[in-house]
């Protein structure tokens, strides 16, 4: 298991996939893969790989949540 920070963009992506690459067979756990993750979910169930959504449990940790959605140009 790993953790790995990266900007709401297209290079983030691009991180994030080489992050996520020593464990090729993995099933993604994102949350609000329906809401705030929907972009995320939706470029990695389009290269074919399992997500599952997480609920939050909304309890003990404060998300600093960028201004925009998606993976265009982003302030984050």
């Amino acid at each position: 298991m790993g953790t790995v920070r990266v900007p709401v963009s297209k290079v983030g992506y691009r991180q994030l996939r080489r992050f996520a690459a020593a464990w090729p067979q993995a099933t993604w756990a994102i949350e609000g893969a329906r809401g705030l993750g929907a972009p995320l979910t939706a470029r990695l169930t389009g290269e074919s790989i399992t997500v599952l959504d997480v609920e939050s449990t909304g309890f003990g940790e404060v998300r600093d949540v960028p201004t925009c959605i998606g993976f265009g140009s982003c302030s984050g």
